[in-house]
C-alpha cells in the first residue's frame, strides 16, 4: 500500500447494527456482552471494533461464529469499567496486548485486543507491538480482505470501514498482501494465504506472488520456527478438514513451500498419504488424525521429525520402531495372529497409519488389526476369572492372551463358551 497512515481515507459502508449481529452465531450472552461493550466505549469516548473474519464473512454471507474486539487506548482501563455493567472473567492476557475473556453462562470465549502496531526486527521473528490507533491496527493485518473493520462506536458507529481496498478484492476474489514484506516480516501468512485462496475459491493477486518471492529468497520459512510451522499445517486439517487437505497441499506444493520450510517431502508419498488418513478417519478421534497428518508429512525421518516440532525423546522412539519394522519385515508377517496383535497393541492409531504408508508390506496387516482385531477382546475380564478362583497373577494374565488369541481365531463366540475354555484349562492344570 503506498499511501501513508495519515493519508488513508476510508471508503465507508452504512450496515445497521442489529443486521450485523445476526450474521454472527453468537449465544445471547456474547450478543449482550458486546452491547455493553458498545455503551461502555461510548461513554469513555474510544473507537470499538470488530475486525477480521467476522466482517469479511458478513460481506461473503458466511455465518461467523468467533468474536474479535479491539478497543482504541487501554484495553486495561476498558475492561475495569465494563466489569462494573457485565459478569465476565479474563483468563489472560498476553504481551501481544490480547486478552482473552470468559463468559459463565455460556462458557463463550471473547477476543479483546488493544489497537496495536507492529515492528518486527528480523526475519520471521515474532513482532514488538505497541498501543496505536485503529488505522495502524488495520494495516498491520495479514491480507485485505481481513483488514475490514466493523465499528461499534463513533467515529464509525454502525459502518464498514475500509482502508485498504479489501471490499473490492472481496468483490474480485482477489487475495492481496498489504504490504511485499508481509510474507518475509510472517512466512505463516503464506499458509493461512493458502487456507483462505481454498476456503473462499479466491486468486492470488499479484501482490501475492511478489511478497512470496521476497519471502523466499529472504529464507523466511526455512526461518520460522518449529512450532510455528507445526501449528500452521495443523490449522490445515483443524479448520479446513480432511476433505481439503489435497487441494491445500496441491498449492503448498506448487509454490515448493514445504522444502523452502526445510521438510524433505515426497509429492506422490504425500498424496497416497491423505487417501490413506481418508481411509482410516472413521476410527480416529481428531487428536489422532492431526498426529496422523503430521506423521505422514514427516515420514519417520529424523530431521522432518525435528523440523515439526518433536520432541527429541518421541523423534528417538519413533525412528527406532521404524527401523526396527523395517528390518524385520518379514518376521512380524510370521509372527502368530495373537503374538501380532499384541505388539500392534502397543502401537498409537497415528503411527500405525503412518507405518502403514511408508512400509506397504504391512499395509494389509494394519488396516485388519485397526479395523478388526483390535476390537476383539473375551467378554471375560479379569475380576471374572477370579471369581472362578483363578489368583490375581502371571496365571491370570496367561489365560485372558490365550481368551483373546481363541476370540481372534474365531473359536469362542459366547460368553459360555469362553467360560467353558477356562474351566478346560484349569482342568487341564489340575
Amino acid at each position: 500500500m503506498t499511501n501513508t497512515i495519515q493519508g488513508l481515507k476510508p471508503k465507508l459502508l452504512k450496515v445497521k447494527l442489529f443486521d450485523f449481529l445476526e450474521h454472527l452465531k453468537l449465544p445471547d450472552e456474547a450478543l449482550n456482552f458486546i452491547l455493553r461493550a458498545k455503551d461502555v466505549a461510548e461513554k469513555q469516548g474510544r473507537f470499538l471494533y470488530l475486525a477480521g473474519g467476522e466482517v469479511r464473512d458478513f460481506l461473503l454471507k458466511r455465518p461467523s461464529y468467533d468474536v474479535d474486539l479491539v478497543i482504541e487506548g487501554s484495553a486495561t482501563d476498558f475492561l475495569e469499567e465494563l466489569k462494573r455493567k457485565f459478569v465476565f472473567e479474563v483468563l489472560f492476557s498476553s504481551p501481544f496486548l490480547t486478552y482473552k475473556i470468559l463468559l459463565p453462562q455460556t462458557g463463550f470465549e471473547v477476543d479483546l485486543v488493544t489497537a496495536r502496531g507492529e515492528v518486527y526486527e528480523d526475519v520471521a521473528a515474532l513482532p514488538k507491538v505497541y498501543q496505536a490507533t485503529f488505522k495502524e491496527d488495520v494495516l498491520r493485518r495479514d491480507f485485505t480482505i481481513n483488514a475490514l473493520i466493523y465499528g461499534l462506536s463513533p467515529p464509525y458507529p454502525e459502518m464498514i470501514v475500509d482502508l485498504v481496498s479489501g471490499i473490492s478484492d472481496l468483490e474480485r476474489s482477489l487475495l492481496r498482501p498489504l504490504h511485499l514484506r508481509s510474507f518475509v516480516d510472517d512466512p505463516t501468512r503464506v499458509f493461512r494465504g493458502i487456507r483462505y485462496k481454498v476456503r473462499f475459491e479466491l486468486n492470488y493477486a499479484d501482490e501475492f506472488y511478489q511478497a512470496l518471492s521476497q519471502a523466499i529468497e529472504a529464507q523466511a520459512f526455512l526461518k520460522l520456527s518449529a512450532s510455528r510451522l507445526r501449528n500452521e499445517l495443523l490449522l490445515f486439517v483443524k479448520r479446513e478438514g480432511i476433505s481439503s487437505l489435497p487441494m491445500l497441499l496441491s498449492e503448498c506444493q506448487n509454490f515448493e513451500l514445504l522444502s523452502h520450510s526445510g521438510l524433505g517431502v515426497d509429492g506422490e508419498k504425500l498424496e497416497e498419504g491423505i487417501k490413506t488418513l481418508e481411509e482410516f478417519v472413521e476410527i480416529l478421534s481428531p487428536r489422532e488424525v492431526e498426529d496422523a497428518f503430521l506423521l505422514i508429512l514427516a515420514g519417520f525421518k529424523r530431521e522432518n521429525l525435528k523440523r515439526l516440532f518433536f520432541a527429541d525423546s518421541v523423534i528417538d522412539r519413533l525412528v527406532k520402531l521404524y527401523e526396527e519394522f523395517r528390518t524385520n519385515l518379514q518376521a512380524v508377517l510370521t509372527l502368530p495372529l495373537i503374538e501380532r496383535v499384541l505388539k500392534f497393541d502397543k502401537i498409537d492409531k497415528a503411527t500405525l497409519i503412518a507405518l502403514s504408508l511408508y512400509l506397504p508390506e504391512i499395509r494389509k496387516e494394519i488396516k485388519r488389526y485397526l479395523f478388526v482385531y483390535s476390537k476383539v477382546y473375551p467378554e471375560l475380564k479379569g475380576g471374572d476369572l477370579k471369581e472362578l478362583g483363578i489368583e490375581p497373577g502371571k496365571q491370570l494374565g496367561e489365560i485372558l492372551k490365550k481368551l483373546r488369541e481363541e476370540k481372534l481365531e474365531g473359536r469362542l463366540k459366547t460368553k459360555d463358551e469362553e467360560i467353558a475354555f477356562v474351566k478346560s484349562l484349569l482342568y487341564s492344570a489340575s
